[in-house]
């Protein structure tokens, strides 16, 4: 059995690395069941649950990490779904898995995946730092599977990541331990001082980024997994230049007000309180991580062509949204985040692919900037001086050579220093 133990910085740490029940190879083959893996000695003053860092309620305030490693651990950022003792359900795309270990000849994880629209999930992987190829992403195949990750490892240690780059609408995956083949787990890496948040679209998703790596968008739907790319974007790049642990709240297509495929009532408000994005049973305690910085990037599709609607849909306008109804959902999920964290400071941001020539006369870039100055006045006349609006200069055409006019690699870049000046400069970060 895995046993889960919250620790701060929403970090969940997996006392056992490996799964109580055999499954398949990446072959389709059975394999015995895997081992349980000893791990290194700890400290036995060190507590096995560093706490939430905040004191229960809601109105905690950012606080540091532990400078202690903690006992042996795998460590898993990001919000995952962890009501299944197996191992933890991650669908929100950044997710990303650490462990350290001594003398593994090799490495394997084995993760249960539940393929969606467009799937499976895919994932970087690095060792000892050095990532796999842009092109060579592992794929994961429907069902309970294990993956060699690594191989003939030289004595010594040895760091292992996995990196979530897909979209929970391209399916879920379970982890479900790693095998480290007789090595040692060790304590996981020091966690990073400072937390950010992203809610957004598939402008921060990396919506068809590896179409302008490869020069042409993959078969299928523009939203497959393979021509997405979420630790190539902007947001996993900002938390980068920022040093910042960071949880993506990011699913395409969704808005404040309308999602692009209209039918689809559940806007981004919907989806904020789950730790699974398409398991509506599913809760993330949003106590666990209290972020310095939430930075939210929609309204693109509130003001896009509405898609889905048929004469046999009720209710469904392909139009823009309202612009009062616009700023009333804008208002109402900033309230959310104000009240939920009191001291953390909120950006509002109408990203750089806005632009009122397209769609005609929905006037994008205008309405989007003006329900969202509306609510960083009305916030900042109320005394809340930690909401701000940011909007990054218009995106050019040759920046824009992702699937279906999403950004490519200079247009993440672009976005990534913006913001990292914008929050390093509003929160006195150096």
């Amino acid at each position: 059995m895995i046993s889960i133990a919250r620790a701060a910085s929403a970090v969940f740490v997996l006392a056992l690395v490996s799964g109580c029940q055999g499954g398949g190879t990446n072959d389709g083959s059975t394999t015995a069941p895997l081992p349980e893996q000893p791990t290194a000695p700890s400290d036995p003053s060190t507590p096995t649950d560093a706490g939430s860092g905040t004191d229960g309620g809601g109105d905690a305030a950012p606080s540091e990490p532990p400078e202690d490693a903690g006992p042996p651990a795998v460590q898993i950022i990001g919000r995952v779904d962890d009501r299944d003792p197996a191992g933890p359900v991650m669908g929100w795309p950044g997710i990303h898995i650490l462990a350290n270990v001594q003398d593994a000849p090799s490495i394997s994880v084995r993760m249960n995946e539940t393929v969606l629209d467009s799937g499976p999930s895919e994932y970087d992987v690095a060792i000892d730092d050095q990532w796999n190829d842009i092109e060579s992403p592992l794929i994961l195949i429907a069902g309970d599977n294990t993956y060699t990750l690594a191989s003939n490892l030289s004595p010594g240690t040895h760091k292992v990541e996995i990196y979530r780059r897909s979209e929970g609408q391209n399916g879920t995956t379970q982890f479900l331990g790693f095998d480290f083949a007789g090595g040692t787990l060790l304590p996981p890496p020091l966690h990073l001082k400072r937390r950010i948040e992203i809610v957004g679209d598939s402008d921060v998703s990396g919506f068809g980024y590896m179409g302008s790596v490869t020069g042409t968008c993959l078969p299928g739907p523009d939203w497959s997994a393979h021509n997405a790319n979420y630790r190539q974007a902007w947001g996993e790049r900002l938390a980068q230049k920022l040093q910042a642990e960071s949880n993506a709240t990011v699913f395409s297509g969704k808005g404040f007000y309308y999602n692009i495929w209209r039918p689809d009532l559940e806007i981004i408000s919907v989806l904020y309180p789950r730790s699974n994005p398409v398991d509506w049973t599913s809760s993330f305690d949003l106590n666990s991580y209290v972020p310095d910085a939430v930075i939210v990037s929609l309204g693109g599709n509130d003001y896009n062509i509405g898609q889905g609607c048929t004469s046999s849909t009720p209710n469904c306008d392909p139009g823009p949204a309202p612009l009062d109804g616009f700023t009333e959902k804008v208002r109402e999920l900033t309230d959310t985040i104000r009240t939920q964290y009191p001291q953390t400071s909120i950006f509002l941001m109408a990203y750089a692919v806005l632009t009122d020539a397209y769609p005609p006369g929905y006037g994008r870039r205008t309405n989007v900037e003006t329900g969202l100055h509306t609510v960083v006045d009305e916030r900042n006349a109320a005394g809340d001086a930690k909401v701000y609006f940011v909007d990054p200069t218009p995106s050019t055409d040759d920046e824009l050579t992702a699937c279906d006019g999403h950004g490519d690699d200079e247009y993440h870049e672009r976005i990534a220093v913006y913001m990292a000046d914008q929050i390093a400069g509003k929160l006195g970060w150096q």
